[in-house]
């Protein structure tokens, strides 16, 4: 009795004290296209709530990349770059130049360029073409607190489609896109991707200056429009459907070949026809694309937005 008694007493304290560990309190990712070469930054400020002294972090890069730096509050470290088996991520491990102990916390910036997150494409889905189409999967930490992305364009250009939906601003010069995530986040976020299809507003005949007055305009009612939903949040991420790699692939083909045939997709991808159908069902119901039987072969369409 008295053994059971002393169990029981220490998963009652170990239910008190809570779980603990390496906790990421912030994760902030900007990509910003407006330059010659995309550049991503990301911050993240990292608790450490474990008895144990952290003394390395590891964290995943998506893709390939080059250039990268990385700072530990500021101050500039040398970084061990491995890549994952799939090559899906690059796992970036540094060591600090003091071990955190309970309570302490770091905050890390890596600054890098990626490599073929974006690609030319003539689609019927654009006004002007040639457009583009931009495919990132940022690692979303499974202990993140809160989770920030921003993609800024190039000056001058405009979004024909995002998926998932985005919030849309502007510096008065770029469009910037962002997507706003807190914890409890959904284990279906936790593969976060993003795909954006944009194009140039200058092929259109658009003046520049107009483009901007627009932008400033478009600004100005994006402050009022975040602020209510910020105050409004109330389990909104939950509704926000993200595209997991194969639905990118398919959907990159769908963009690029607007009215492409079922079939098609079976043979560019490698995928079973089970798998295909089963994915353009699930972009049907979710209203991205929608499908128009010839004969005994349907045809793919994405589904116009106004």
């Amino acid at each position: 009795m008295g053994l059971r008694l002393l169990l029981v007493a220490v998963v009652l304290l170990l239910l008190l004290q809570g779980v603990h560990g390496v906790e990421v309190i912030s994760q902030t990712i900007t990509l910003d296209l407006s330059g010659s070469q995309p550049v991503a930054d990301v911050r993240l400020v990292v608790l450490n709530d474990a008895r144990e002294t952290l003394e390395r972090f590891r964290y995943p890069l998506p893709g390939v990349f080059r250039d990268a730096e990385v700072l530990v509050d500021g101050t500039p470290v040398a970084a061990e770059v491995e890549p994952s088996a799939g090559g899906e991520y690059t796992y970036v491990t540094v060591a600090f130049p003091e071990a955190l102990e309970q309570g302490d916390r770091v905050t890390l910036e890596y600054a890098y360029t990626p490599s073929d997150i974006t690609s030319r494409v003539e689609s019927p889905r654009c006004r002007s073409t040639p457009c583009y189409i931009l495919s990132f999967a940022p690692k979303l930490l499974s202990n993140t607190r809160a989770f920030n992305f921003s993609i800024i364009l190039p000056p001058g250009y405009g979004v024909v489609d995002t998926s998932p939906p985005s919030e849309i601003g502007s510096d008065g010069r770029r469009v910037i896109l962002s997507w706003h995530l807190e914890a409890p986040i959904p284990p279906q976020l936790r593969n976060f991707g993003v795909m954006v299809i944009y194009e140039p507003l200058m092929n259109q005949g658009i003046p520049f200056g107009y483009i901007a007055a627009v932008l400033a305009v478009v600004a100005g009612i994006t402050a009022g429009a975040l602020v209510y939903l910020r105050r409004h949040r109330g389990g909104m991420e939950e509704k926000i459907e993200v595209l997991r790699e194969d639905e990118q692939r398919i959907m990159k083909l769908i963009v690029e070949n607007d009215g492409i045939d079922q079939r098609e997709i079976v043979e560019l991808t490698g995928f079973s026809k089970t798998k295909v159908s089963k994915i353009l069902s699930e972009l049907e119901r979710r209203g991205i694309i929608r499908k128009e039987p010839v004969g005994r072969r349907n045809r793919i369409y994405l589904v116009k937005r106004s």
